[in-house]
Protein backbone atom coordinates (compact mmCIF):
# COMPACT_ATOMS: atom_id res chain seq x y z
CA UNK A 1 0.00 0.00 0.00
CA UNK A 2 1.90 2.90 -1.38
CA UNK A 3 1.43 6.88 0.55
CA UNK A 4 -1.58 7.59 -1.76
CA UNK A 5 -2.91 4.43 -1.46
CA UNK A 6 -2.78 4.98 2.31
CA UNK A 7 -4.34 8.14 2.69
CA UNK A 8 -6.89 7.17 0.73
CA UNK A 9 -7.92 4.06 2.40
CA UNK A 10 -7.27 6.12 6.08
CA UNK A 11 -10.17 8.57 4.66
CA UNK A 12 -12.39 5.92 3.87
CA UNK A 13 -11.57 4.37 7.41
CA UNK A 14 -12.15 7.97 9.09
CA UNK A 15 -15.82 7.91 7.03
CA UNK A 16 -16.73 4.44 8.66
CA UNK A 17 -16.27 2.34 5.42
CA UNK A 18 -15.80 -1.57 7.20
CA UNK A 19 -14.23 -2.59 4.06
CA UNK A 20 -11.36 0.03 4.43
CA UNK A 21 -10.93 -1.23 8.13
CA UNK A 22 -10.49 -4.71 6.60
CA UNK A 23 -7.70 -3.77 4.18
CA UNK A 24 -6.05 -1.72 7.10
CA UNK A 25 -5.97 -4.51 8.86
CA UNK A 26 -4.91 -6.86 6.45
CA UNK A 27 -1.70 -4.68 5.33
CA UNK A 28 -0.83 -4.23 8.74
CA UNK A 29 -1.96 -7.58 10.67
CA UNK A 30 1.61 -9.36 9.64
CA UNK A 31 3.89 -7.19 10.85
CA UNK A 32 1.78 -6.39 14.44
CA UNK A 33 1.66 -10.24 14.40
CA UNK A 34 5.42 -10.60 14.02
CA UNK A 35 6.18 -8.08 16.77
CA UNK A 36 3.61 -8.95 18.99
CA UNK A 37 4.91 -12.64 18.81
CA UNK A 38 8.31 -11.61 19.24
CA UNK A 39 7.91 -9.79 22.21
CA UNK A 40 5.18 -12.58 24.03
CA UNK A 41 7.02 -15.40 22.89
CA UNK A 42 3.27 -16.42 22.57
CA UNK A 43 0.94 -17.46 19.44
CA UNK A 44 -2.23 -17.08 21.11
CA UNK A 45 -1.29 -14.09 23.28
CA UNK A 46 0.43 -12.38 19.68
CA UNK A 47 -2.97 -12.80 18.31
CA UNK A 48 -5.12 -11.31 20.89
CA UNK A 49 -2.88 -8.46 20.67
CA UNK A 50 -3.59 -8.17 17.04
CA UNK A 51 -6.92 -7.74 18.23
CA UNK A 52 -6.62 -5.65 20.63
CA UNK A 53 -4.53 -3.17 18.48
CA UNK A 54 -6.91 -3.11 15.66
CA UNK A 55 -10.03 -2.58 17.97
CA UNK A 56 -8.16 0.22 19.23
CA UNK A 57 -6.83 1.55 15.44
CA UNK A 58 -10.28 1.62 14.69
CA UNK A 59 -11.71 3.50 18.03
CA UNK A 60 -8.64 5.97 17.40
CA UNK A 61 -8.46 6.42 13.26
CA UNK A 62 -11.46 8.39 12.94
CA UNK A 63 -9.72 11.38 15.53
CA UNK A 64 -5.97 10.40 14.10
CA UNK A 65 -3.96 13.46 12.43
CA UNK A 66 -0.64 12.22 10.70
CA UNK A 67 2.12 13.10 12.85
CA UNK A 68 3.67 9.92 12.28
CA UNK A 69 3.70 7.50 9.55
CA UNK A 70 0.66 5.26 10.11
CA UNK A 71 2.79 2.24 10.39
CA UNK A 72 4.86 3.87 13.33
CA UNK A 73 1.77 4.92 14.76
CA UNK A 74 0.42 0.83 14.88
CA UNK A 75 3.66 -0.25 15.83
CA UNK A 76 3.28 1.70 19.04
CA UNK A 77 -0.07 0.77 19.68
CA UNK A 78 1.02 -3.66 19.36
CA UNK A 79 4.63 -2.99 21.03
CA UNK A 80 2.98 -0.95 24.13
CA UNK A 81 -0.28 -3.93 23.85
CA UNK A 82 2.41 -6.38 23.49
CA UNK A 83 4.44 -4.64 26.44
CA UNK A 84 1.29 -4.41 28.41
CA UNK A 85 0.33 -7.92 27.76
CA UNK A 86 3.95 -9.37 29.27
CA UNK A 87 3.46 -7.62 32.14
CA UNK A 88 -0.48 -9.16 32.96
CA UNK A 89 1.08 -12.53 32.05
CA UNK A 90 3.78 -12.24 34.56
CA UNK A 91 0.69 -12.05 37.29
CA UNK A 92 -0.72 -14.78 36.24
CA UNK A 93 0.24 -18.57 36.34
CA UNK A 94 2.01 -19.91 33.22
CA UNK A 95 0.46 -23.54 31.88
CA UNK A 96 2.70 -26.43 31.36
CA UNK A 97 1.98 -27.06 28.01
CA UNK A 98 4.86 -28.81 26.89
CA UNK A 99 5.42 -27.21 23.31
CA UNK A 100 6.95 -23.86 22.60
CA UNK A 101 5.82 -21.90 19.60
CA UNK A 102 7.98 -21.36 16.58
CA UNK A 103 9.27 -17.83 16.27
CA UNK A 104 7.82 -16.62 12.42
CA UNK A 105 11.13 -16.48 10.39
CA UNK A 106 11.72 -12.86 9.45
CA UNK A 107 15.44 -12.45 9.81
CA UNK A 108 17.99 -15.43 9.03
CA UNK A 109 18.36 -17.71 11.45
CA UNK A 110 21.37 -19.80 12.34
CA UNK A 111 21.72 -23.23 10.26
CA UNK A 112 22.00 -25.44 13.82
CA UNK A 113 18.81 -25.85 15.38
CA UNK A 114 20.55 -25.90 18.93
CA UNK A 115 22.11 -22.38 17.72
CA UNK A 116 18.63 -21.23 16.78
CA UNK A 117 16.95 -22.10 20.02
CA UNK A 118 19.72 -21.02 22.45
CA UNK A 119 19.05 -17.76 20.53
CA UNK A 120 15.69 -17.74 21.17
CA UNK A 121 15.73 -18.61 24.98
CA UNK A 122 18.91 -15.65 25.39
CA UNK A 123 16.39 -13.07 23.45
CA UNK A 124 13.12 -14.32 25.71
CA UNK A 125 14.77 -13.84 28.87
CA UNK A 126 15.86 -10.29 28.19
CA UNK A 127 13.74 -7.66 29.99
CA UNK A 128 10.68 -6.48 28.37
CA UNK A 129 11.70 -2.91 26.92
CA UNK A 130 15.12 -4.64 25.77
CA UNK A 131 13.24 -7.02 24.19
CA UNK A 132 10.98 -4.89 22.52
CA UNK A 133 14.00 -2.93 21.15
CA UNK A 134 15.64 -5.78 20.00
CA UNK A 135 12.97 -7.17 18.40
CA UNK A 136 12.09 -3.81 16.35
CA UNK A 137 15.32 -3.83 15.40
CA UNK A 138 16.92 -7.14 14.61
CA UNK A 139 13.55 -8.76 13.43
CA UNK A 140 11.24 -6.06 12.26
CA UNK A 141 14.16 -4.09 10.63
CA UNK A 142 13.39 -0.42 12.01
CA UNK A 143 15.50 2.26 12.26
CA UNK A 144 16.82 3.19 15.60
CA UNK A 145 14.85 6.78 15.12
CA UNK A 146 11.68 5.18 14.34
CA UNK A 147 12.16 2.36 17.25
CA UNK A 148 11.94 5.85 19.31
CA UNK A 149 9.48 7.18 17.40
CA UNK A 150 7.12 3.65 18.27
CA UNK A 151 8.20 3.36 22.05
CA UNK A 152 7.73 7.07 22.78
CA UNK A 153 11.35 7.60 24.09
CA UNK A 154 14.51 9.41 23.30
CA UNK A 155 16.90 8.41 20.75
CA UNK A 156 19.53 7.50 22.95
CA UNK A 157 17.16 5.77 25.00
CA UNK A 158 16.73 3.70 22.21
CA UNK A 159 20.80 3.06 21.75
CA UNK A 160 21.18 2.93 25.49
CA UNK A 161 18.68 0.29 25.88
CA UNK A 162 19.72 -1.87 22.23
CA UNK A 163 23.09 -1.68 24.27
CA UNK A 164 22.14 -3.09 27.35
CA UNK A 165 20.12 -6.12 25.22
CA UNK A 166 22.94 -6.88 23.25
CA UNK A 167 25.71 -7.00 26.00
CA UNK A 168 23.47 -9.61 27.86
CA UNK A 169 23.08 -11.38 24.41
CA UNK A 170 26.47 -11.65 24.03
CA UNK A 171 27.10 -12.41 27.60
CA UNK A 172 24.63 -15.30 27.64
CA UNK A 173 25.78 -16.68 24.23
CA UNK A 174 29.45 -16.23 24.50
CA UNK A 175 30.29 -19.97 23.76
CA UNK A 176 28.71 -19.59 20.58
CA UNK A 177 31.73 -17.22 19.06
Amino acid sequence: MGTMDEAIVLAAVQRGAPEALALLYGRFRPLVFSAAFRITGDANVAEDVVQETFLQVREALPRWRPQARLSTWIYRIAVNEALDEKRRSRRRPVPESGCAEPIPERAAAPSDPGVSDRIHDAVAQLPAREKAVFVLRHYEGMALAEIAEVLDVALGTVKATLHHALSKLADRLRDLR
